[in-house]
């Protein structure tokens, strides 16, 4: 019984290491979701910002270019190896960490008025892979874990809020392509970087939904 009771201990305390490091890995993301556009931004110059993020990795700013790689090979990384509860959300969030990882192996065109080349449209295309891939995982696939949780009224509001960062994903890329197409010049004419701001929504809403996400699997886990 001793032994037994041994075991059991050392595999609560394997499982409990097991939880807090995904648990360190989605706040990192948030974290790195969160001051993506304001670090970029940031080493841009305030009095120079462009008109997206995407226009960051032809930026003359030292450290611009390094910073957009590396947080879309980061979060793409993340993505990949992180394993989801069920095999329909792991599937999607590789396919959304793959998408982020072309995202950034195919850079938009340059200048932003040249004609279009095949980087360009892979490099738009990836980005809008990797918004709907996750509105799936929030629409469809919140049920995989969220069913577990007994409190009834904690659960519905996650499931609102699954449901409205799943609908932001999804509205977010056909609004950053209806301005590129309506307007591309709006936000130099009005002077406020349009495109980049609804950009960084929805990298923001990205990181919502980790915060939501560690904040569900939390209370499961007390349980």
């Amino acid at each position: 019984p001793r032994a037994e009771a041994e075991a059991e201990a050392e595999d609560d305390s394997i499982g409990a290491n097991i939880s807090a490091s995904y648990f360190e890995l989605r706040r990192n993301m948030l974290i790195i979701a969160l001051v993506f556009p304001l670090v970029l931004m940031a080493l841009g110059g305030l009095g120079d910002i462009q008109g997206s993020l995407s226009a960051y990795y032809h930026h003359d700013a030292r450290g611009t270019r390094t910073v957009f790689t590396g947080v879309l090979w980061a979060v793409g990384a993340f993505l990949v190896f992180y394993k989801g509860y069920s095999d329909g959300e792991n599937i999607a969030l590789n396919i959304a960490g793959l998408s982020a990882l072309t995202v950034s192996l195919f850079p938009m065109d340059w200048p932003e008025d040249a004609a279009a080349t095949i980087s360009g449209r892979v490099h738009y295309i990836s980005a809008a892979i990797f918004f709907l891939a996750i509105a799936y995982v929030c629409i469809f696939r919140y049920k995989d874990t969220l069913q577990l949780m007994k409190d009834e009224t904690r659960r519905a509001a996650f499931a609102n809020s699954y449901r409205v960062i799943g609908a932001l994903m999804v509205l977010l890329p056909p609004g950053i392509f209806a301005i590129f197409q309506i307007a591309p010049r709006a936000a130099d004419a009005q002077g406020f970087p349009v495109i980049l701001a609804v950009e960084a929504v929805g990298i923001w809403v990205f990181a919502a939904f980790w915060l939501t996400k560690s904040k569900e699997i939390a209370l499961l886990e007390k349980q």
